[in-house]
């Protein structure tokens, strides 16, 4: 099973990296985490406000990062076709256009997207796509896999 997660995902893994985001990540070796490669820039661009907004320290936050990161594969955006890109860009126009990626990788690796934002959840919801999940759906579906 692939699974593309959101930045958010893995912001709120950072910030509680002994809550169940961490745990999901590191300890489900039968599930295959991607990113587009982007998404750790993005992270890293507004570090310094994450921490800052968190109290955390940067070098808590980059060794919290890095072990998430650990079982996250990450993929440029040349692996996905032009037609994926369309069919994502027409699904999130109404919703948010800054999640156009997210939605390309899942309907490119046939995966589900794992996000925190439920506005685009229930967005994509109402759209009819269903390749989506939050963290409870996600969880349940790993103890189905047991």
């Amino acid at each position: 099973m692939t699974i593309i997660v959101d930045a958010n995902i893995l912001i709120s893994g950072v910030i509680n990296p002994r809550g169940i985001i961490p745990e999901i990540l590191l300890k489900n070796p039968r599930i295959e985490f991607v990113i587009p490669e982007y998404a750790v820039e993005e992270i890293n661009l507004h570090k310094l406000r994450i921490c800052k907004y968190t109290k955390t320290p940067v070098p808590t936050f980059e060794a919290s990062l890095a072990s998430i990161l650990s079982n996250v594969l990450h993929f440029s955006v040349d692996a996905i076709s032009e037609d994926d890109i369309l069919q994502a860009e027409e699904i999130t126009a109404a919703i948010d256009r800054k999640d156009v990626w997210y939605i390309a990788f899942a309907i490119a690796f046939d995966a589900m997207l794992w996000t925190g934002d439920l506005k685009l959840y229930r967005g994509l919801r109402r759209q009819g796509f269903n390749n989506i999940v939050i963290t409870s759906e996600l969880k349940e579906i790993i103890k189905g896999m047991m």
